[in-house]
């Protein structure tokens, strides 16, 4: 099986992942985050959680689309490791709301910051769990050429 589909699409994904973690961490840091946090207009650089937030969801797409192409190799470890990844992307966006309502939501005020620590842990093993996709899919075709 011809496997350059999916690691260009580990290519991808890795490049949106180090973009992701820059725009966080820069979100993290710099942004001020007003009380009604889906008003954009109302943050210091909102222009900025809103380009973090488009790269979450073409980061989710392209897990998805690696996902897919995931069950087309028929080898379980891929299958597997895809599908954990799309977990922890997903378990990131759902963190990601949840971090950006519990500015407006007054029980939630004084832990927002651990919903931000779940979405930061989400990414860690997004990433590492992908870079285990592709020592998979590399250990794959050295088994398959020899």
């Amino acid at each position: 099986m011809d496997y350059s589909v999916l690691k260009k699409l580990f290519l991808i994904e890795i490049v949106l992942l180090f973009i992701q973690f820059w725009m966080g961490m820069s979100t993290n840091l710099f942004v001020n985050i007003p009380v009604s946090s889906f008003n954009f207009f109302g943050y210091s650089d909102g222009w900025l959680v809103l380009a973090h937030i488009v790269n979450g969801a073409l980061i989710l797409a392209v897990s998805g689309a690696i996902l897919f192409y995931s069950f087309q190799t028929k080898i379980g470890l891929i299958r597997n490791l895809s599908t954990l990844t799309v977990l922890f992307v997903v378990s990131a966006l759902v963190n990601g709301v949840v971090f950006l309502k519990g500015f407006s939501i007054p029980s939630l005020y004084n832990v927002e910051n651990d919903f931000s620590m779940a979405m930061a842990m989400s990414f860690l093993f997004a990433f590492t769990v992908l870079f285990s996709e592709v020592y998979a899919i590399a250990r794959t075709e050295k088994i398959n050429q020899g």
